[in-house]
């Protein structure tokens, strides 16, 4: 994950030969690690980029928890 926002993030991974491609309006299902544990999300694909040695996009969240206490949550919520 390289950006988050509390209505979604950008995510960027090495292009190898077995990834899944991605297309525009996929729903996505994360398991992401934060420094405050992990955390489960679901987002809308709104955009994609390939570049020559990584694969980026970004998504809209469609379902993250409201608790204030999901990691995810507090990731968001942190001032840094």
């Amino acid at each position: 994950m390289i950006d988050l926002s509390d209505h979604g993030a950008r995510f960027s991974m090495e292009k190898s030969s077995d990834h899944t491609e991605l297309r525009i309006g996929d729903i996505v299902v994360f398991s992401i690690i934060t420094p405050y544990g992990k955390a489960s999300c679901s987002g809308r694909l709104i955009w994609t980029q390939h570049q020559e040695e990584y694969y980026s996009w970004g998504i809209e969240f469609v379902l993250v928890s409201e608790d204030p206490g999901d990691p995810l949550r507090c990731l968001i919520e942190s001032p840094f």
